[in-house]
């Protein structure tokens, strides 16, 4: 959403919709990128790259984050799909994948 439709709903924060803006530049190297993609099942692969070309900003540091990132989205696809999952598992992996996107700020 943008930052009128935050003001018009009243939802409007300093913090994340003001001038603390994440870049618009990324700022890693084409080995942090290789070394986020070596070894991802493929659709945590696809799905990286999509977030990459989507979204800006990532560094070396965040670009580790990702990586946790899609990992637990491809285990939640997982354990979604096994009729023999854990609950307790499915919620746990939930809210670290919750928190990952929060770490990521993905969320916005």
């Amino acid at each position: 959403m943008s930052v009128e439709t935050h003001q018009m709903r009243g939802t409007y924060r300093e913090d994340r919709h003001g001038t603390a803006q994440k870049p618009t530049e990324d700022s890693y190297s084409a080995s942090d990128r290789r070394r986020l993609l070596r070894g991802l099942p493929a659709p945590a692969r696809r799905l990286a790259v999509s977030l990459l070309a989507t979204y800006r900003g990532f560094d070396s540091t965040s670009l580790e984050t990702l990586r946790a990132y899609v990992l637990s989205c491809d285990r939640l696809a997982t354990l979604q799909t096994e009729p023999s999952a854990d609950v307790r598992s499915l919620h746990k992996e939930i809210r670290a994948n919750l928190a990952l996107l929060k770490a990521l700020e993905l969320d916005r």
